[in-house]
Order: structure tokens, then C-alpha cells, then sequence
């Protein structure tokens, strides 16, 4: 919101501020008598909220002190009945004092009285000042706005912390049964999910580092302003986040959750989507199809359905190939469920066993639509980093670390083998004693989406562990990618029966065509498109491997159909000067590392030439 739009909104607002005497409160009550609006300021302590309405007063703002402890009603009472002589009228309240509450300590350990100042200061309060305002607003015959003020602490809970999140999450559900009570009376009430910033309160929290990359309080004045002034059929009964206010307005207004803080989908298109390929023979690599296409007898299969087969609902069960794949796997029948490619079951994993506010663990890097997923659906992201193992000469992801990085809000481990963007993979070996060593119960997922390209023979391969686990165990596969049905968008998992009971109930019924069940069961046959893929990418993975070491670069061995060579130039000099001869590879960098795809002898000696021209460019 402009400058000059804020002003224009704020202006002649008669604007009363709990807990403005210091703090995030004096900022956001300064804020508004910048803006144009006379403020009431707040505060038990005399001295400074006289420094504050004299601070106030020197920047020109119109501003009256009103000392009284609003925790209680006497004090809640005094502040607006004040506001009323002196205005004629209060326009917006502001809930903004509260307190950290006691030191931080486990539940058990907070005293009863600390846990009652706690919530008198952050819940009562707002309760009482509220009360006061609406029966003076009702007598008058006025419409008023009510702002309660909330942090991150009130949709998720925090070690040590109990007072402070129960107060604030209190504080959303006063909110909410603030603005039904209030319907239809002209008062609109609205919570604000504050970030942190630097105040004297988060001082005391912090350490002096974390301390300093907190933004000022000034940050959060958009928000406010425009809690104080939009639309109140936008803000009845919500609680806005300034997080994802300051990502997208737009969205967080409309939509007021965590798919307003997700960019929307396919922010960067591939670059041959985007924009005129500069030449006809442009080759398209980024998204990792299959260069040998879909088999024979799959095209075969299709080209064969009759009309009827298309004018009926496919079989929800997909019993055809159910049964084909319970052959194949060696799993009961039973065992699986399928969707629109493994993207789909990605996200039904996750909102199966993760709620939002929950958290879960997965590799850095990792799949980045599961990324986008615990965005959208408001789960938190534990990362753990993959490593270069110099010996082998891989990329590695320690299980250990992602043991050390579950806790007690943990709902769910997803795991990629081969893991997409670095090719890394999972032992057998390791991740058997992996699960032994995990907290009893907790799911955990492995993306096998690459796994027909892998040769490793002591490579994880869930299949063999599902039915042998007590714990949630699932496998996910695609057939996009080795078996080259990328357009018709079929994927399954496999899990054992009680396991994949709970997975199937979110599931979409005829999610999967009939000519995609029809394709998959044909390409499951297709013995030759098979060979011929394998030895296309273990071909190419050798070529590459040799281009490279020519042009002095190296590579990371990988178990899929790309591996990750290192990086001659900056990455936007790289794609730029690929995208120019026609190249579109996927954008994927990793410490100083580019990914290459496999398959195609034509096309790797494209990009093996513009790469060596880059390089020899670069170092004459």
C-alpha cells in the first residue's frame, strides 16, 4: 500500500493502542499518527508512556496517554471510557499488550501464577478491552474495528513455551467467536499473525545474531494499516500472517492460509514453455521424459480401445493392473492404490499423516513439488543435507543425521531413492537398520520414481520390506519416467494392507483413465523398450562420464537417468548460453554441480560441445 493511500485511509481515525507505551505497540501506534490517525496510547508505566505521547507529539502526531492496566477491567474501562471523552469516539481498538510470560521451561515446571499473569496479560485482556469498546460503540450507535494482535505461537507450539502459545492460541479462537457474536452489530474484528521483530520483548528471547536479522517493528505497519481500513467482509473472524502478507497480498487476503504463501504453480515455466525456442531443432531436456518415447506395444494397446472403452468411467479399482503388478512385485493384490503419476500419491502420503502446523523430514535438496506440498498444506520442512562422499565419489545422505532430525512434532519421513535432482541412493543395508533404530510408528515414504534405471545390486528396494515392517512403509512409482508414459499421468504406491487402507481414502475416484491403465499394463510387457532404455542411459552415463574428464570437469556417479557434472561457468551464464544453441536442460545446481540428462547420443554430444566450448571460451 502506498504512502499516500495509507494516509489518505488513515486520516481523522481516532485509533486506541494497548501496550504502546514501548515496543512493537509504541511502533504501530506511531505508525498510525504518522499516517494521519489521533492515537491513544497505553501503558502501566507512567514514565514511559510519557516518553512515548512526547515522542508522538514531536513527530506532529495527535496523541493522548492513558495509563491503566488493561489485564483488568477496571483498567480496560479507564482506557476507552478515556478514549471516549476525549475523541467522541474510537474508530479502532488495537489488542496489542501482552508479555513473553515466564523464562522458558517445561510445562510442568511453570507455576500457576505465572501461567495466570500470562493469560490475563494476553487473553484476558484483549477479552475485557474488547467488552468495554463494543458497549461503548452500542450506546453510541458507532461501528468500530477490532485488531487483536497474535505472533507465530498462535498456529503452532514452541518448547518451553506453553503460556505464551496457549495465550495466542487462545487469542485466534477469541477471534473467531468475537466476530459470530459481533455479526450484523457494524464492529469488524480481526486477529494479525505478527513475525518477529526487533522489540526489547524478542531481546530478551534471542541471541544477539539472531537478534539483529529481525526486521524492525516498521515491517509490520502494511499489515496493520490495512487491517484498520480493508474491506471488512475480507477480514470478518480471520487471522492474517504478516509472513505471508509481505509473499502475496493479493492471495493471503483472499485465500488467509498457507497456500497464500505458495507461488502459484509452475512459477518458472521450462524455458521452451516460456519463451520462442531460438532454432527448429531445439532439444528438450529440463523435465527428464524418456528419450526412447513410450514402448511399442503400449502405443499398440491404445491405438486398439475402442469407443465404448472411452465413453465409459474407467474401473476405479484398476483391477487389470493391480494384478499385473502384485505378479510383478511379488505383493498381494491388496497392497496397492494408484493416481494421477506418483505427484499425486506424493501429496496424499502427506496429508494423510501431517496436518498443518506438523512437521516433516525429508533430504536437501529433495524433490521440489514435495517442497511445494508442505508449503500448500502448512507442514513444516525439516532438510537434511546431502554430502559429497570424495571416496566413492557421490552425493550421500546420512541417516543418522535425519534420525537426529526427527522430534516430537515429526509426522512423516519422505525419502528419494534414486533421489531426484542428485541420483544418490539408498542401501538396503543402511535403511533396515535405519528403520530399526526410528521412533516406533512413524511413516515413512520412499520415491522410487527412478528406480527401473538403477544397477547398484545392494540398492534399497521397499517392495521387499513393506509386508516385513510394523511401522508405516511406502513405496511410490511412476510410470512416467523409465516406462515413458509421462502424458498419460499414472502412478502407484505399495504399502502393506493397513498401512495402504489409510493412504486410499483420499483417494480420487477414476483418477486414472482406462488408456492409461491400458498403457502401463502394455508397457509392463514391453520387454525390448526396456532393454533398449537401460542401455541408452548405461551408454550414456559412460559417453558423458569420458566428455567430461576430457573438458577437465568431474562428475558424481548417479543411479538414474542423469548424473551431476560439475559446472564450468556461473549457472546463468551456462543455461543462457545452452538455451542458445537449443539446449534446455533442467536448471537443477548443487554445490558447484549442473545435472545432465542421459539417453540420447545426439543430444548429449550437443551439450558435451557447448559445454567444452564454454569452458576453453572461458580460459583463453
Amino acid at each position: 500500500m502506498s504512502q499516500e493511500l495509507s494516509e489518505k485511509k488513515m486520516t481523522g481515525l481516532v485509533v486506541v493502542v494497548t501496550g504502546s507505551s514501548r515496543g512493537l505497540g509504541r511502533a504501530m501506534a506511531l505508525g498510525f499518527g504518522r499516517l494521519g490517525a489521533a492515537v491513544v496510547f497505553n501503558g502501566r508505566s507512567p514514565r514511559r508512556l510519557v516518553a512515548a505521547v512526547q515522542a508522538a507529539r514531536k513527530n506532529g502526531v495527535r496523541g493522548l496517554g492513558v495509563c491503566a492496566d488493561v489485564a483488568t477491567a477496571f483498567g480496560a474501562r479507564r482506557l476507552i471510557d478515556r478514549a471516549f471523552q476525549v475523541f467522541g469516539r474510537v474508530d479502532v481498538l488495537v489488542n496489542n499488550a501482552g508479555v513473553s510470560g515466564p523464562p522458558p521451561a517445561p510445562f510442568w515446571k511453570i507455576r500457576p501464577d505465572a501461567w495466570a499473569d500470562t493469560l490475563a496479560a494476553n487473553l484476558t485482556g484483549p477479552l475485557l478491552c474488547s467488552s468495554a469498546y463494543v458497549k461503548k460503540l452500542s450506546q453510541a450507535g458507532l461501528a468500530g474495528r477490532i485488531i487483536n494482535i497474535s505472533s507465530t505461537a498462535g498456529s503452532r507450539g514452541y518448547p518451553g513455551l506453553a503460556p505464551y502459545c496457549a495465550s495466542k492460541f487462545g487469542l485466534r479462537g477469541l477471534t473467531e467467536c468475537q466476530s459470530l457474536d459481533l455479526e450484523g452489530t457494524g464492529v469488524t474484528v480481526v486477529g494479525l499473525e505478527l513475525a518477529g521483530h526487533r522489540t526489547p520483548m524478542t531481546r530478551r528471547r534471542l541471541a544477539p545474531e539472531d537478534f539483529a536479522g529481525l526486521p524492525p517493528p516498521e515491517e509490520a505497519l502494511d499489515l496493520l494499516v490495512y487491517a484498520a481500513t480493508g474491506p471488512p467482509e475480507l477480514l470478518q473472524g480471520r487471522t492474517l500472517s504478516e509472513l505471508r502478507f509481505r509473499v502475496d497480498r493479493e492471495a493471503e487476503i483472499r485465500l488467509n492460509g498457507p497456500l497464500a504463501a505458495v507461488p502459484p504453480w509452475l512459477p518458472h515455466l521450462p524455458r521452451h514453455l516460456a519463451e520462442p525456442p531460438p532454432q527448429p531443432d531445439s532439444l528438450h531436456l529440463d523435465l527428464l521424459e524418456n528419450p526412447q518415447g513410450p514402448p511399442g506395444l503400449a502405443c499398440e494397446a491404445v491405438r486398439k480401445l475402442e469407443a465404448p472403452a472411452l465413453a465409459r468411467y474407467p474401473d476405479p479399482r484398476l483391477a487389470s493392473l493391480r494384478g499385473a503388478l502384485a505378479k510383478r512385485l511379488g505383493l498381494p493384490p491388496e497392497c496397492f492404490t494408484f493416481g494421477n503419476g506418483s505427484t499425486e500419491l506424493v501429496e496424499r502420503v502427506l496429508r494423510t499423516f501431517a496436518r498443518p502446523g506438523d512437521e516433516v523430514v525429508a533430504a536437501d535438496p529433495t524433490w521440489p513439488v514435495f517442497e511445494r506440498f508442505c508449503r500448500v498444506h502448512g507442514v513444516g520442512l525439516a532438510r537434511v543435507p546431502y554430502t559429497i562422499d570424495r571416496t566413492q565419489g557421490a552425493a550421500r545422505l546420512n541417516l543418522e543425521d535425519i534420525l537426529e532430525a526427527v522430534n516430537s512434532r515429526t509426522r512423516l519421513i519422505y525419502l528419494v531413492s534414486p533421489s531426484n535432482p542428485l541420483g544418490a541412493v539408498l542401501g538396503a543395508d543402511e535403511f533396515r537398520e535405519f528403520l530399526d533404530r526410528l521412533r516406533p510408528g512413524l511413516p515413512v515414504v520412499v520415491d522410487e520414481a527412478y528406480l527401473e534405471y538403477a544397477e547398484r545390486p545392494d540398492i534399497l528396494n521397499t517392495q521387499r520390506l513393506v509386508l516385513r515392517m510394523e511401522r508405516p512403509l511406502i513405496g511410490l512409482r511412476t510410470f512416467s519416467k523409465f516406462y515413458g508414459l509421462a502424458g498419460m499421468r499414472i502412478g502407484y504406491a505399495y504399502a502393506a494392507p493397513d498401512t495402504l487402507r489409510l493412504i486410499a481414502r483420499l483417494h480420487l475416484p477414476f483418477a486414472c483413465a482406462a488408456a492409461a491403465e491400458v498403457a502401463a499394463l502394455a508397457a509392463l510387457q514391453d520387454q525390448d523398450h526396456a532393454r533398449r532404455t537401460r542401455d541408452a542411459v548405461r551408454r550414456g552415463r559412460e559417453m558423458v562420464r569420458r566428455g567430461l574428464q576430457k573438458l577437465g570437469l568431474t562428475s558424481l556417479d548417479s543411479e538414474a537417468s542423469f548424473l551431476l557434472a560439475e559446472m564450468p561457468a556461473e549457472p546463468d551464464l551456462v543455461y543462457d548460453t545452452l538455451m542458445e544453441h537449443g539446449l534446455y536442460l533442467p536448471e537443477v545446481f548443487w554445490q558447484g554441480f549442473m545435472q545432465l540428462p542421459l539417453g540420447d547420443d545426439a543430444a548429449q554430444e550437443r551439450y558435451l560441445r557447448v559445454l567444452g566450448q564454454l569452458r576453453r571460451r572461458l580460459h583463453a
